[in-house]
């Protein structure tokens, strides 16, 4: 215990520094619709290039982030790297391409992030269709009524809206139909619990189920094996991201990947 929390606030004085110096890199991972064999888009996935201890991963340094009031600027940063990477003209390959970026809760509700996601979008001369904006099923049952007023002020720019984690513990069907909302990412522990192509899992297949009848994108991520993407194939699930695919790649690799498919 004392080692991992020496390890904390050895991360946390250096976060800052990283910002400053721009240690932090961005990584694509695919998202493959199995109806077509294509890739129709990709996640964007904040890394952070540590100097002494190497690649460090979100998990390791976003709460921190958070706790240090730094996951704005960081947020900022993420938005601005992946409108810049996907720009109008970028390249062909990516032309059409969805691309999705996360969301925290603080980004959620902050008026100065709004504007800057806004200014952004008309820099970029991306088409706003395009970005789909993943908010974790955390966040957003945090506060329901300030979410729904945050998320249409979103779905007003344009962008598609994802919840992310869908069935961490939180969820509520009953709210689903408030919320402007185009897809649900299943939580990953979810997709785990897939053995084989005849298991029995109804709440994995109510989710998927209910999504569709109420017009909505399911995408699940994690895919690891032919068994899983059989079984969510049977329920009806085509999008799809994992190891078993691809895994998360520069922007050079994400553009030479499609361009081979």
């Amino acid at each position: 215990m004392k080692d991992d929390t020496l390890r904390k606030v050895s991360l946390s004085r250096d976060l800052q520094h990283a910002l400053d110096n721009r240690e932090f890199i961005l990584e694509y991972q695919p998202v493959v619709d199995l109806n077509s064999t294509q890739i129709v888009g990709a996640e964007a996935l904040l890394r952070w290039q540590h100097p002494q201890k190497g690649k460090i991963y979100p998990n390791d340094f976003i709460p921190l982030a958070e706790d240090n009031n730094l996951i704005l600027p960081l947020g900022e940063w993420v938005l601005e790297t992946v409108l810049d990477n996907f720009q109008g003209e970028a390249h062909p390959a990516l032309n059409d391409l969805k691309i999705s970026i996360n969301l925290s809760g603080q980004q959620l509700g902050d008026d100065h992030h709004f504007r800057n996601i806004s200014n952004q979008i008309k820099i970029s001369k991306i088409d706003p269709a395009r970005i789909q904006l993943e908010i974790t099923e955390t966040s957003i049952f945090e506060n329901v009524g300030q979410t729904t007023h945050e998320l249409k002020r979103l779905e007003s720019l344009g962008v598609k809206l994802a919840i992310d984690d869908f069935g961490t513990g939180y969820s509520s069907l009953s709210y689903m139909e408030q919320f402007p909302n185009d897809a649900i990412k299943i939580d990953i522990p979810f997709i785990k619990r897939i053995k084989h192509r005849k298991i029995h899992l109804p709440i994995l297949k109510g989710i998927i189920s209910i999504a569709h009848e109420m017009g909505l994108d399911v995408i699940a991520e994690g895919v690891e094996t032919q068994a899983q993407v059989d079984y969510l194939q049977d329920q009806g699930c085509n999008l799809m991201q994992g190891y078993y695919f691809y895994k998360p790649v520069s922007l050079s690799e994400l553009i030479e990947t499609i361009e081979a498919q």
